[in-house]
């Protein structure tokens, strides 16, 4: 899924400079923002394994624990079909046949995913007859709709309208950036919404908001390919979009907004980041009405050392 860096608004750093424009809007008059277009980095599958295996390199996961892992990948995420999240730990995928055959003749039990070069996630594995592939992901349970989102499907588990909040990685080390992104989803018909997110602290530290931006070019923005709205405000910590003319089927999952933090140099532990639902967030129809919504929330682990690294 191509990514744009587009209308990255500062956060408190910056507030002076932007002399008081909390509210930035499509006006217009405005001139037209500026955005550089990023490359996705590679999201590959590997054979892992606890034990000390020939030609595979030796990697340390976030938790310190040791993996093996194949350096060259059964497949990648375009090999995945389809998705489905039954469960909060568990992700069901239908892979492409040479994708699936080739897993199948490994027997893994485990497997690896790498971003980039970088190991983001160890999966338990099995395969089903009816040619499903399911993924077991270990502790957060968030961390599955984390993989679901890396792998271009953000599911949602709810009944009715949900706003969800997805990290883009699972663990994050102190003073680091930590990005979620805000998926909509089961709310059928769609003129307008509003998200504002929260921090809950870990055991030590804060996240502070530096800046927050609504990515229009992105192919799973909610009203992409319609004329739209859409705004970011500093000051109370939240983004904003409304669609011109009918209303939007909203069903499935579609992006909203980006929120980025950064954690103190002190943070330590498990921190959760969520939709504030008693005030600052909403979804709305064509005709103005507001519905009741599920309030998504990410929880993810920061610490010391936690960026997986390569070792030969």
């Amino acid at each position: 899924m191509q990514r744009f860096e587009r209308r990255s608004f500062e956060g408190p750093e910056s507030v002076l400079a932007l002399a008081g424009l909390a509210l930035l809007t499509h006006a217009a008059a405005a001139a037209p923002a500026e955005f550089t277009a990023r490359a996705p980095d590679p999201v590959t599958i590997h054979s892992a394994t606890k034990t000390r295996t020939e030609g595979y390199d030796a990697r340390t996961f976030f938790d310190r624990s040791e993996w093996f892992v194949d350096p060259l990948p059964l497949f990648t995420s375009k090999a995945v079909l389809s998705a489905a999240r039954p469960e909060e730990r568990i992700l069901e995928l239908r892979l492409d046949d040479a994708a699936r055959e080739r897993l199948l003749a490994t027997g893994s039990k485990q497997l690896a995913i790498l971003v980039g070069n970088e190991l983001r996630f160890i999966v338990d594995t099995s395969s089903r007859p009816d040619g499903f592939v399911a993924f077991h992901t270990r502790m957060p349970a968030t961390q599955a709709g984390t993989l679901a989102a890396l792998l271009g499907y953000p599911f949602l588990l709810a009944d009715g309208p949900v706003l969800e909040v997805i990290s883009r990685t699972p663990h994050s080390q102190p003073g680091s950036e930590v990005i979620v992104d805000v998926y909509l989803g089961n709310a059928g018909s769609l003129g307008a919404y509003q998200v504002s997110l929260e921090a809950v602290r870990g055991r030590r530290g804060v996240l502070t908001p530096i800046r927050l931006m609504v990515d229009e070019q992105r192919g799973d923005f909610v009203f992409h390919g319609r004329p739209s709205h859409t705004g970011a405000d500093l000051e109370n910590w939240r983004v904003w979009g409304d669609v011109d003319g009918e209303a939007v089927d909203a069903t499935k999952p579609g992006y909203v907004g980006t929120f980025v933090y950064r954690a103190t140099g002190d943070a330590l532990g498990t921190f959760t980041i969520r939709v504030r639902s008693d005030s600052g967030s909403y979804i709305r129809t064509a005709e103005g009405i507001e519905v009741e919504f599920r309030a998504g929330a990410a929880t993810f682990q920061i610490a010391k050392n936690s960026t997986p690294f390569f070792r030969r």
